[in-house]
């Protein structure tokens, strides 16, 4: 197997995964990134300079990053949107479709993992875009204690770096200390490298608390714990690369595997997220695969002038000519289906029932809402009303009732979408930036059809985000695609036992329309439904109401049939809520039973439903609460890597992240329920264990592939989190991410991964969305996904064994059991670009443990004898795994060992004078025999190290502490 041919498969999966991903606003033109949004959160304190500091490090940007992409890109148009917490201003813009969740850059609060660090959100596979760059306003201001560019570097070079991670999924190529996974150094011809890309960069290998040799660790033959790599940041040679450390001043460009200058080769053979998750591309090879420059999509060119042009754009209270009332809110449209397939499995009465709720619970005070319903035509039901208060929310919740008992006719949607267009268009106001929630069971067979509207780019020209729920099997395929176009969301109701899709979809959309709004949105903490066969039956059940949440819970029961339930519920001190609470409220009509509880006490809160009727009765629950004041209550957010999936040529990934705040939820349940087109859902477990589709242990981001296609057409996706066992906790540091590099390693603060606690019996339900499905024949199409943290867990000299260890994959991907490994043993990593040149291990080889696949995600460890020991030493390996029908996964990441048998000593002189390759040539030594560090101690004091030994002495200078911290010359690569 030859290395060209595995990045090959990987940049095809690259190409077609580049849809997914967050709904920015950007695009690029004739080079030019246009409508790129920085978002100032509301909480930053109001300040000119942050503004200021924001289009400086946008103007220097853009000139590296058009040297950077080759000439090929650069920063045109930036729009940075002023939170309303800071006054307005004659200069500023009305934003009318920016808003914060959207932004791709937000200058926010720290998050208590990174610090003033800067890093992109960055869950998904290579090439998948990033979520959005979070800079805090410490980092923007450089304030004295930040100090930015000491730390990370120009400000530009860091946004150019950032970007690259957010828009065309790269990932650093600079181990973590954290991340064993990662490591800060790796052996190759039988000496240690740090992990990074390009081998030519300079530096040297000095402890980080004192700055003297580092030692080697006798049992892996790498430098101890303390040990850092120090680049040189003046004097270097280097031109690549940007994800490594595009600080060092020659720095200029990104790595790829086959490039027309040397000085950009790739090093496929360090551990970094990189190489581990992109399968050894070059930053480069992934970058220029991305739908921007495929083709002849913005081609290089020679640009005089890069410098980007800004709008200041503020959110502003609309004024209504009708009545001079002002929307202080979003301005919503919901479109519902009324035609007669409506009346099919109960369909009307659902609608109703969930959106009732989501008006009455879920639309927040200082919205303008409307509801339109169609059939033969479209017909206002409800004209934009602004709700001033929960008593306007109820009214017009109970209103809707009455209003949607006419359904008849065909499936006009076009008709219902222009409808809504023009009443959001009507009294002097645009529709940009409003939403539409559209809802329907059918087949649109009445013009305008939507590729009509497409063709027109109607909903594109009027700026507005079209949300879309699919009811049932049966509800028009093009639904997917009205929402990616318009940058809406999707999701499905199967209609399957068990499915909430409807009445979730329209809590999440609620979450969204709360978070757009910038109030505090509700938390679905249970959601699911339950058969009552008969009359009496009842259903006993119990949910945790945890510190985080409380205030407003809303315990919600529907049924569908006449006769009705009664539910009682008990908090935890055992007091009673049944009819005649005043807590409790019976909606007949609707058929709705709620409990609302202004302040739930803490604990296990249980209820019983008991079916009144004379026939089965079907009962829906949904449990919603409110964070408590001066809390952040655990959420959890659930996505598809894309809305259309071509089974033939890519891979479905689903995610869930579970949080408080900023903060990951780690070791949790996290279950997600797929809806198919045909048969039962099928449950699948995700994991945070940064394998198969996780690409970051413990971030609080659950993923799995999913695999099991039964046809093609629309699938659902949902997902439900719990806390077991005392398992779980709050993540509140440990993890760096995505993030910037320090210039200077000594100042890189030490990792300590830190998990408070917290009680069983957590639960939180969210949906994940809709996805379309195309090219699922019944065959296997998919391999055991690749082995990315194959390691040498030890190696005995006398014995002359190494033992591995790496995480199992699946049968399909990360999912079921492989059939056998493949594992390759060379002399030199290097080699096993070939794999015609590497040993086979044979069950003769192997001592301890065995080379049959454990069950996908189990930790796998086996250890085998090798043919010698010794200094001169060194054995590299990998694996494959294959499925039962032969498919064959890429090649694993490497691990390497060099059998030793001397004690813990000094790294040499060329040891500590090495590069990080240097494969490029040999180390030349020049003019060093002392090694100055300008480390300061003192306002006027640094470090001075001595090459052969740790002693130190105090020397006075009149540096700043942005001097370049070498003083002397270093060695370096021909």
């Amino acid at each position: 197997m030859q290395l060209s041919s595995v990045l090959a498969s990987v940049l095809v999966l690259v190409v077609l995964r580049c849809e997914a991903g967050p709904h920015s606003l950007m695009t690029i033109k004739d080079n030019g990134y246009d409508n790129i949004l920085v978002a100032i959160h509301k909480d930053v304190k109001e300040e000119s300079k942050i503004v200021d500091e924001i289009q400086k490090m946008f103007q220097d940007g853009s000139t590296y990053f058009y040297q950077a992409s080759r000439k090929r890109a650069f920063f045109r148009n930036v729009t940075i949107l002023i939170p309303d917490t800071w006054q307005d201003k004659p200069e500023y813009e009305t934003a009318l479709r920016e808003n914060y969740e959207i932004s791709d850059i937000r200058v926010a609060p720290e998050n208590p993992l990174y610090g003033d660090l800067p890093y992109t959100k960055q869950p998904g596979q290579c090439g998948d875009p990033g979520e959005y760059v979070h800079f805090t306003p410490g980092y923007v201001r450089d304030d004295p204690e930040v100090n930015r560019e000491y730390k990370w570097g120009e400000a530009g070079r860091i946004l150019v770096h950032e970007f690259a991670h957010l828009r065309y999924g790269v990932f650093d190529e600079y181990g973590m200390e954290e991340d064993e996974n990662y490591p800060l150094f790796y052996l190759h011809g039988r000496r240690p490298r740090v992990t990074g890309c390009t081998t030519a960069v300079m530096g040297r290998y000095l402890t980080k608390t004192s700055f003297g040799r580092c030692q080697l660790d006798r049992n892996t033959g790498l430098p101890e714990k303390d040990c850092r790599f120090f680049p040189e940041l003046k004097r270097n040679r280097a031109k690549a690369s940007i994800m490594f450390y595009q600080f060092i001043d020659s720095v200029h460009a990104f790595c790829e595997n086959k490039p027309q200058d040397r000085h950009h080769t790739h090093n496929t053979l360090a551990p970094n997220m990189q190489n581990k998750l992109c399968n050894n591309a070059g930053t480069w090879d992934v970058i220029k695969q991305h739908e921007d420059f495929t083709g002849s999509n913005n081609p290089a060119r020679d640009i005089s002038d890069t410098s980007p042009k800004f709008r200041l754009v503020y959110k502003r209270p609309v004024r209504r000519a009708v009545d001079n009332k002002v929307i202080k809110g979003k301005r919503v449209v919901m479109v519902l289906d009324m035609s007669w397939s409506m009346r099919k499995q109960n369909r009307l009465r659902k609608m109703t029932q969930a959106a009732s709720i989501f008006i009455r619970d879920n639309v927040p005070v200082g919205t303008e809402i409307g509801v339109i319903g169609f059939h033969d035509n479209a017909t206002i039901l409800e004209n934009l009303t602004i709700i001033e208060s929960k008593t306007d929310a109820k009214q017009m919740s109970n209103r809707l009732n009455a209003a949607l008992t006419k359904e008849g006719g065909n499936t006009a949607i076009g008709k219902g979408l222009l409808q809504a267009i023009d009443s959001l268009g009507k009294d002097g106001i645009s529709p940009e930036g409003s939403i539409i929630i559209l809802i329907t069971d059918g087949q649109q067979n009445v013009e305008p059809y939507t590729w009509e509207l497409f063709a027109n780019r109607t909903l594109e020209t009027a700026g507005v985000t079209v949300n879309t729920i699919a009811f049932g099997a049966q509800a028009d395929d093009i639904l997917e695609e009205v929402g990616k176009r318009t940058g809406g969301m999707s999701f499905y109701d199967s209609e399957a036992k068990g499915s909430t899709g409807l009445a979730s979809a329209l809590d999440r959309l609620g979450e969204e329309l709360a978070l757009e709004d910038s109030t505090e949105p509700s938390v679905q903490v249970n959601a699911y439904t339950v058969d009552l066969p008969r009359k009496d039956d009842t259903h006993d059940k119990s949910v945790f109401i945890d510190e985080t949440i409380g205030k407003n819970t809303e315990f919600i029961f529907t049924y569908l049939e006449y006769g009705g339930i009664s539910v009682v519920l008990r908090d935890p001190s055992g007091k009673t809520y049944t009819v005649g609470s005043p807590q409790y409220e019976h909606d007949e009509p609707v058929r709705i039973v709620r409990v609302s509880i202004p302040s739930a006490q803490v604990g296990l809160w249980k209820y019983t439903i008991t079916n009144t009727a004379t026939t089965k009765q079907t009962v829906q629950v949904d449990v919603k609460s409110r964070s408590r004041e001066n809390s952040q209550p655990i959420r959890v957010r659930a996505w598809m890597s894309a809305t259309n999936v071509d089974v033939q040529k890519a891979r479905a990934v689903v995610y869930a992240e579970v949080s408080k705040g900023y903060a990951p939820i780690v070791n949790a349940k996290v279950v997600a329920t797929v809806d198919r087109p045909q048969g039962d859902p099928l449950e699948l477990e995700l994991k945070d264990n940064g394998a198969g589709a996780d690409n970051q242990k413990d971030d609080g981001v659950y993923s799995a592939y999913f695999t099991n296609f039964n046809g093609n057409g629309r699938y659902g996706v949902s997902a439900k989190v719990s806390m077991e066992d005392g398992k779980a906790g709050v993540k509140t540091a440990g993890s760096k991410a995505s993030a910037a590099a320090y210039k200077d390693p000594s100042l890189a603060p030490t990792i300590v991964a830190v998990v408070s606690p917290l009680p069983s019996g957590i639960t939180r339900a969210t949906p994940g969305g809709a996805f379309r499905v195309t090219g699922a024949n019944g065959t296997d199409l998919y391999p055991p996904s690749r082995v990315t943290d194959l390691k040498v867990a030890s190696y005995s000299y006398a014995d002359q064994t190494v033992t591995l260890a790496w995480t199992a994959p699946g049968g399909d991907l990360d999912y079921g059991t492989a059939a056998s490994y493949t594992l390759y043993q060379t002399t030199n990593a290097s080699l096993l670009t070939d794999l015609s040149q590497a040993k086979v291990v044979s069950k003769a080889d192997v001592m301890f443990g065995h080379l049959d696949p454990l069950p996908s995600g189990s930790l796998q460890t086996v250890t085998i004898k090798v043919p010698s020991a010794g200094d001169d030493v060194e054995y590299a390996f990998a694996l494959i795994a294959r499925d039962g029908n032969g498919n064959t996964s890429p090649l694993s990441s490497y691990a390497t060992a060099v059998m030793r048998t001397q004690s813990n000593d000094g790294l040499s002189m060329g040891a500590i004078g090495a590069i990080i390759g240097g494969t490029l040539g040999g180390l030349v030594i020049v003019c060093v025999t002392v090694i100055v560090v300008a480390k300061m101690m003192s306002k006027n004091k640094v470090k001075v190290l001595k090459a052969g030994n740790s002693s130190q002495v105090n020397l006075t200078i009149a540096d700043s502490p942005r001097e370049d911290m070498y003083l002397t010359p270093k060695p370096y690569l021909n």
